[in-house]
Order: structure tokens, then C-alpha cells, then sequence
């Protein structure tokens, strides 16, 4: 849930007030577009280019923007075509054919008639900058897709845009794999950087303030995390069933082994089925990347929701006279007997007062659904009835699951089991459906997808 700031009454901080209302407003004209029944049709646009100046070969970096970034932050993206042509490394900008769809929509239909006049804007720029073909702008070609797109169009499958943005970056990732290409997705939308960071592309949510140079340092960063020489893609998980003790994958540096329970059951944490296996790795591997990125993005979520769930917990108190009511300043919340203790406490056992909002946004994801799980957000005004009617779920196998690598007891994605992986996906489902945490559900079958398309059935 976003928070509104606290603004100064100088001019300046009035002005960058109005901007930042100005980016909500575009970006939820964008969302509500995406999460509308309306699709990009499938068809050229008068921004296709066959720019052969271009060699993919040529170009190490591919930055692909989306349209909410180029409604709101044309400027930056100005500014950063200029500066990448400055660099040593080659970039390139790329643009989606569902983008420049989007903004013909935009530019002609949307009812906002300020988001109408930056969409025509952003649409005028692209169109000059593609006619100059300096290369450095390049529209998507018809063959640039993956073979799974050309088959859902066939069978008339609706793909939202986000699937087909993140199709062209995987696209781009896969083709250039070998050259040591990396693939960053510019854009604010949520939903379509948690699919990209799942497929193992660098994403980046440009704010007010933010300047080509960090875009771009941040890139080189992030590409240096990940390792430039083979790109992280959950999409193309090798996996074995088999009982062979090592697998080459594509060069001799890179060995993939299958370890059994009897080679991990030291540890002691999981109790693992005997015909499970686990896969282990000489070098990063994309199911540690895959579960990095969930752990990352539950860490940034899960604090807002589990603020809301405590802005409702406190609704319902003042609603019931037989709840125990607040001892602290109004402002105050409660917290469950697991989340963190920042503050005084009540002596009832539903009455912990919670820490300030700056304190929650420090909670660790199992922090946040240790409280969620306390308060369910529907049902009895009293929370130990409605515990009662609303048996919480079990997360014995997710709150290990969700330990930092480095913590103890933790594990990094690619050793734990398949079945830990099914597991502990099950139980983040559940505790998602019993918190009515949609965000939170899409996590999940996001993650599944990509395990599912890499050959992990979970």
C-alpha cells in the first residue's frame, strides 16, 4: 500500500508533489489498461525497423523499455539514449511491439487527456529517433519471440502484455546467451518486473531523481552479481531424474550433480523422500537465483500487506466493545507474539502494540505472515474466535524456505528438493488464500510457470 508523503509548503516540494502525483496517475492508467480485457493486436506498426547497422552480435546490453516509463519519464530516456552512446560498452534501447500498441491506445482512447498528450509525445519522440537509425533504438522484429508465443497465437491463447514484453526479453537473453549479452526491462510495473526478475532478467523502477548514469551503473552492477558469461535464466533449469552422478551442461566448467538424501540428511532440516533429488551446482545456479528473487520480492511486498492487515486489525477492534482496546496513542497497532518487538506491550495476548510504520517495513517476510496468520482478515471481530473458526495454515517447511542464505538453517534454491520446492510453494499458496494476499498468489504461479517450463513439475 503506498504511503503518502509528507510534503514541505516551499514551491519546490509542491512541484515534485504534483510530478509524482502526475507518474501515479499514467502508471495506473497503464495498469488498469493491462488489467483490462484489452490486448496488442499482433500486427506490424509503423515503428518496426530492420536496422542492420545493428548487429545483435554487436551489442552487449539491451535495455527494453516499457510504455509507463515512456509516458512518464521521457526525459530520463532521452537523456539515456544519449548517454549509452557515450559508453564503452555497447547498449542498445529496445522496444517492444506491445509497447508501442499500448501507446497508440493511449494516445487515442484513454479518457485522461494528460496521459493522451505524453503517450502522443513519447510516440512523435520514438517515431524521429527510429527514422534517424543511429542503432541505437531498435523496434522488435517479427522473428524476435519465442516459439511458445507464435504457438499460443495459433491456438488463439490470450497472452497479456506482460507476457509478451517479458517474451521479447527472454527472447533477446536466449538469442545473445553466448555473446555475453544482458537484458534489462525498464519499467514501474510491478507484476511485469517480478516475471522478468523470474526469468532471470536485471530489472530497474526508474523514481523522481533517478539519472541515466545510475541506470546505467546499476546494470553493470547487476550484471557483475550474475555472472555476464552465462545469464540466469529459470527458463532453461537443466534438471535430471536419474541416478547419474554428474551432468555437462554446455561446457566442462559448469557441472551439475544430483545429491541424495543420503549426502544431505546431516543437516537435519528437511525430511526429504528418498527418491528426491537434489540438484547442486559448481556455480550460480538459476534455482538459487529463482529463490533469491522470491525471498527479495516477498521482502519488499509483505511488509505493506501485513501493514494493512494490521490497519484492519485495528478497524475491527474499535468496531468491537469486547476486544481489547488500545493502551498506546491511536496511531499505534498491534502485533502478533512473532513479529518483531519495537514497542510496549499489552498484557493480553492479542494486544501487543506494534512499532512505528518505519519498523514494519524492517520485518522479514516470515515475520510479516507470522502476523497475518494471527489476525485472519475476515469473520469474528475478536481475533481469538476468529482463530478458532479460521484454523491458520502450517508453514513448518516456508519458514525455513525463507531464510536468507547465510542465516542458519538456510539453503540456497538449488539445494533444496524438488518436493521442499513443492512444499513450501504449497504452503506460501495457502497462507496467500488464507490472508486473501492476491499479489502474493500471482508470486506463486509466477514462480511455478517458470519451474513448470524448465521441467520441475511443481
Amino acid at each position: 500500500m503506498r504511503q503518502a508523503p509528507q510534503w514541505s509548503s516551499n514551491r519546490g516540494d509542491t512541484a515534485l508533489r504534483d510530478d509524482l502525483m502526475e507518474i501515479d496517475e499514467i502508471l495506473n492508467d497503464v495498469t488498469s489498461l493491462r488489467a483490462s480485457s484489452w490486448q496488442a493486436p499482433g500486427v506490424e506498426t509503423n515503428l518496426q525497423i530492420d536496422d542492420t547497422r545493428l548487429l545483435a552480435s554487436d551489442v552487449q546490453i539491451f535495455i527494453v523499455l516499457d510504455s509507463n516509463v515512456l509516458i512518464s519519464f521521457l526525459a530520463l530516456v532521452r537523456e539515456l539514449l544519449a548517454s549509452i552512446s557515450r559508453q564503452t560498452v555497447k547498449m542498445a534501447l529496445c522496444l517492444p511491439n506491445v509497447v508501442v500498441a499500448e501507446l497508440n491506445f493511449l494516445k487515442e482512447r484513454n479518457p485522461n487527456p494528460n496521459t493522451r498528450a505524453l503517450a502522443q509525445a513519447a510516440n512523435v519522440w520514438l517515431l524521429a529517433t527510429v527514422r534517424n537509425r543511429n542503432g541505437l533504438l531498435r523496434g522488435q522484429q517479427k522473428h524476435e519471440g519465442l516459439e511458445q508465443l507464435e504457438t499460443d497465437r495459433s491456438h488463439n491463447i490470450r497472452r497479456v502484455n506482460d507476457d509478451q514484453i517479458i517474451d521479447y526479453c527472454q527472447y533477446l537473453l536466449n538469442a545473445h546467451r553466448q555473446g555475453q549479452g544482458a537484458v534489462c526491462l525498464l519499467s514501474n510495473d510491478q507484476n511485469c518486473c517480478l516475471k522478468a526478475e523470474l526469468s532471470g532478467i536485471i530489472t530497474i523502477s526508474p523514481k523522481a531523481g533517478t539519472t541515466a548514469e545510475s541506470i546505467i551503473s546499476t546494470i553493470l552492477r547487476k550484471m557483475q552479481n550474475i555472472g555476464t558469461h552465462t545469464p540466469v535464466s529459470p527458463t532453461h533449469i537443466p534438471y535430471t531424474t536419474g541416478t547419474t552422478n554428474g551432468l555437462s551442461h554446455g561446457s566442462s566448467s559448469t557441472q551439475y550433480s544430483v545429491a541424495t538424501r543420503s549426502e544431505r540428511s546431516a543437516d537435519g532440516l528437511m525430511d526429504l523422500d528418498d527418491d528426491e533429488n537434489l540438484i547442486s551446482t559448481s556455480v550460480s545456479h538459476p534455482l538459487s537465483h529463482l529463490h533469491s528473487q522470491l525471498i527479495d520480492h516477498l521482502s519488499q511486498i509483505l511488509p505493506h500487506l501485513a501493514y494493512d492487515a494490521a490497519l484492519q486489525e485495528e478497524a475491527r477492534r474499535k468496531e468491537d466493545k469486547n476486544s481489547p482496546q488500545p493502551k498506546a496513542k491511536p496511531s499505534a497497532l498491534y502485533t502478533s507474539i512473532h513479529a518483531p518487538k519495537g514497542g510496549a506491550t499489552d498484557a493480553s495476548h492479542h494486544a501487543f502494540i506494534m512499532p512505528t510504520q518505519e519498523e514494519v517495513q524492517s520485518w522479514k517476510p516470515l515475520d510479516c505472515i507470522h502476523f497475518a496468520l494471527e489476525f485472519p482478515p475476515s469473520g469474528d471481530t475478536n481475533p481469538t474466535a476468529r482463530k478458532r473458526s479460521q484454523r491458520p495454515p502450517s508453514i513448518t517447511r516456508l519458514k525455513l524456505f525463507l531464510l536468507v542464505y547465510g542465516q542458519p538453517g538456510a539453503r540456497r534454491g538449488k539445494d533444496w528438493s524438488v518436493g521442499d520446492w513443492k512444499s513450501s510453494l504449497e504452503e506460501l499458496e495457502q497462507v496467500a488464500t488464507f490472508c486473501n494476499w492476491e499479489s502474493v498468489q500471482q508470486c506463486v504461479i509466477i514462480c511455478r510457470s517458470q519451474l513448470s517450463t524448465s521441467g520441475l513439475q511443481v
